[in-house]
């Protein structure tokens, strides 16, 4: 599986909607699945930010899964950056060859 362009901001949006539920379950289920997503695409910041919001939502801990939560929305901003990034230098060294 890989870390899609929709993929992530769906999943990142259905932890922010269990977080402000409250619901602990859906944040370690989200969690957990981009988890799996981001490790696939290599995206360490992620995969390790979506473990520690999958342990503290086992754990109830909603004060640190705002802290988690934060954290992860940033790792996910700087891989889409890099991505883009990337996909521009592969389009124009593409069209240089």
């Amino acid at each position: 599986m890989r870390l899609s362009a929709e993929e992530c901001p769906t999943l990142l949006q259905d932890i922010r909607i269990a977080l402000d539920q409250r619901d602990s379950t859906a944040v370690r289920r989200a969690a957990h699945t981009l988890k799996g997503a981001a490790s696939t695409a290599a995206a360490v910041g992620i995969t390790e930010t979506a473990g520690l919001l999958e342990v503290l939502a086992a754990e109830g801990d909603f004060d640190a899964l705002e802290g988690a939560w934060l954290r992860v929305t940033t790792e996910a901003s700087a891989f889409q950056a890099a991505r883009i990034t990337l996909d521009r230098e592969l389009t124009e060294a593409s069209c240089e060859s």
